[in-house]
């Protein structure tokens, strides 16, 4: 049974590296990425989305100096 010790150990030591390499490559694989801007996971409001198509913005009723 003396032989079961060092035997733990070594599958101990070598799942912490397995562990470590792992973390190691998704990090790497994390910043290979490009940033990737993502859509609001908020449901489409129907009545959100026409509020904005129709609301006028406040320069649209400014009128410009020069007669426009």
């Amino acid at each position: 049974m003396e032989t079961d010790g060092p035997f733990i150990e070594d599958v101990q030591m070598l799942k912490k590296t397995v562990q470590a390499r792992a973390i190691q490559m998704s990090r790497e694989q994390r910043k290979e990425r490009p940033l990737v801007r993502r859509k609001s996971d908020l449901p489409q409001d129907s009545y959100t989305t026409k509020a904005l198509e129709t609301h006028r913005r406040a320069e649209d009723m400014l009128t410009n100096h020069d007669g426009h």
